[in-house]
């Protein structure tokens, strides 16, 4: 009886997996407990990764904040090097952006700053899946859907002064 108690509730947690995984891969503005309080956020996870992640959230006047949170080695930042930054290439299409980011230590994330009418932005709310490369070659590189992108981007927009 234990174990096909067991067998049924793996059965039933791998089923859900891919379907959690689906929904994820659509962008969503939600509120997400922060630092700084309570946040609305926009985001979305990777096709191919639930596990990482592309958020954006109000930052300075006339900025988003743009968080890409993913699984890293022991081994990272590379050097142990604190003060690590990369050049993130943001392509869809034939369309390609750069941005730098930097490491933050404490959440373990890499992190920037995007004009919030730039390309970037609009890429992501555009129809085309956006594929982020590092170019330094530390990170894999990820696609990220852009279902829902146009509507959780606005919602945050609207929400940021």
């Amino acid at each position: 009886m234990r174990l096909t108690s067991c067998i049924l509730l793996t059965t039933i947690v791998l089923a859900a997996t891919p379907a959690w995984a689906a929904s994820c891969q659509k962008w969503a503005a939600t509120v997400e407990e922060e630092e700084e309080g309570p946040t609305l956020t926009a985001h979305a996870c990777a096709t191919a990764d639930p596990d990482a992640t592309l958020n954006l959230s109000c930052g300075d006047a006339g900025q988003l904040r743009l968080v890409l949170v993913t699984e890293v080695g022991d081994d990272f930042p590379p050097d142990g090097n604190m003060e690590f930054k990369a050049r993130f290439e943001f392509s869809a299409g034939s369309d390609r952006q750069t941005l730098t980011l930097h490491y933050e230590a404490m959440d373990g994330i890499m992190a920037g700053e995007v004009d919030r009418k730039g390309a970037i932005v609009a890429m992501l709310k555009g129809k085309t899946p956006v594929r982020l490369v590092d170019t330094t070659g530390h990170l894999g590189p990820l696609d990220f859907a852009v279902t829902g992108a146009d509507k959780a981007i606005v919602r945050l927009d609207k929400s940021c002064r």
